[in-house]
């Protein structure tokens, strides 16, 4: 079992998470056997590419692209959390709204 915490960076001062196998995902544990993935098998499972929004994550906030009529930013829960919650916290679409106005 992996043991994930945060510590702090003496060197730095700052907060960072420590976590020996972060790297690994669920296909890392797959058997060698199966076949790669081709690009059309892989643009049909992607969330991100467009049409297959039923596989994204629960959407946070989406800025739209109004010249493009699509999305600009989209940010959504992470799928492999480094910590889980027992609830979420959602900031003030306002606050949120005002804090991308600067990038």
């Amino acid at each position: 079992m992996e043991t994930r915490h945060i510590r702090l960076n003496k060197a730095t001062r700052e907060w960072v998470i420590y976590a020996p196998t972060r790297c690994n995902r669920p296909q890392d544990f797959q058997q060698d056997s199966q076949e790669k993935r081709s690009p059309i098998d892989h643009f049909n499972k992607c969330p991100f590419c467009f049409d297959n929004e039923l596989n994204l994550e629960p959407i946070i906030l989406e800025m739209p692209n109004k010249e493009q009529n699509c999305w600009q930013t989209r940010i959504v829960l992470n799928k492999f959390p480094v910590f889980y919650r027992t609830h979420l916290v959602y900031l003030p679409i306002t606050f949120i709204s005002k804090w991308f106005q600067h990038y």
